[in-house]
């Protein structure tokens, strides 16, 4: 029995793939996944492959891109998009799917309909498709960022800041009133 699965193995890697693999972004995407239970059998069965995850997370697309990157039979993916995200997860996958591009693949991005961070996600991707009936609310990204400098000048009040570069776009809403070069 154990001289088959080396066999086994052989066979498989050696069957032919579709050149497109299907990624269904589908439900709630985190940036990692949920800490799984059932003690140390449950975490060797979901790192050998026995079991996958049922939930979605950044960490988990991440690790797909890098097996299909390494793999020379897949020649791009077709993103079906249809999750809901937080903003920062969805730059998190913006920025995996252009990492997985740099390797050279194609990335086709496929939805029913799209709200604006949708449409963000599926500009990562080389190629947009969408059936005639698809919903379309993408009304447009926007951004908007107030300045206290004057503000604070008008009642007097003076700000002391202690600069840290995570905190630099902050600091900058304070004592500035408009953005610098």
């Amino acid at each position: 029995m154990p001289i088959l699965l080396p066999l086994r193995n052989f066979l498989r890697a050696r069957r032919a793939l579709a050149p497109f693999v299907l990624i269904d972004l589908n439900g709630a995407v985190t940036e990692l996944p949920p800490p799984t239970s059932g003690g140390l059998w449950a975490k060797l069965a979901m790192r050998s492959g026995l079991l996958v995850e049922s939930a979605l997370s950044v960490q988990g697309l991440r690790a797909s891109f890098e097996r299909l990157a390494g793999d020379a039979r897949v020649r791009g993916v077709v993103l079906r998009i249809a999750c809901e995200a937080s903003g920062a997860v969805y730059q998190s996958l913006y920025a995996e799917i252009m990492r997985f591009r740099a390797t050279g693949r194609r990335v086709i991005a496929y939805a029913e309909s799209f709200g604006p961070f949708q449409y963000y996600l599926a500009c990562a991707c080389d190629e947009i498709l969408m059936p005639p009936s698809a919903d379309w609310s993408v009304i447009g990204l926007a951004s908007d960022y107030t300045f206290f400098k004057d503000a604070l000048d008008r009642i007097g009040v003076g700000v002391d800041v202690v600069e840290r570069v995570a905190v630099q776009e902050r600091r900058r809403r304070v004592v500035a009133h408009r953005f610098q070069r």
